[in-house]
């Protein structure tokens, strides 16, 4: 799934409107709605643990959707370079 239409469809699910949910994340009413019409791509990291949080969605689903890497995976991989050309030969 996009992240512009699992955040649009998790937001309508919960029954609540863009300015409520970007005031709860702390973000503007504006970039939520770009973010859920495509306009806009990769969020802040911040942001997209407010958005977990908030919609109750797994950080390993919704950050991957965002071109992101999880925290805990970007420092792994940062700091083990065996890992680092192991993930790079993945043929995925």
């Amino acid at each position: 799934m996009q992240l512009s239409q699992r955040l649009r469809t998790t937001r309508k699910a919960k029954g609540v409107s863009l300015k409520t949910a970007s005031r709860a994340m702390g973000c503007a009413f504006q970039h939520l709605s770009r973010l859920e019409t495509d306009l806009s791509f990769r969020p802040r990291m911040a942001l997209l643990e407010s958005m977990c949080a908030y919609y109750g969605i797994s950080q390993d689903v919704l950050i991957p959707e965002a071109g992101r890497i999880p925290r805990d995976c970007y420092l792994k991989l940062v700091h083990n370079p065996h890992l680092l050309t192991a993930v790079r030969a993945l043929k995925v």
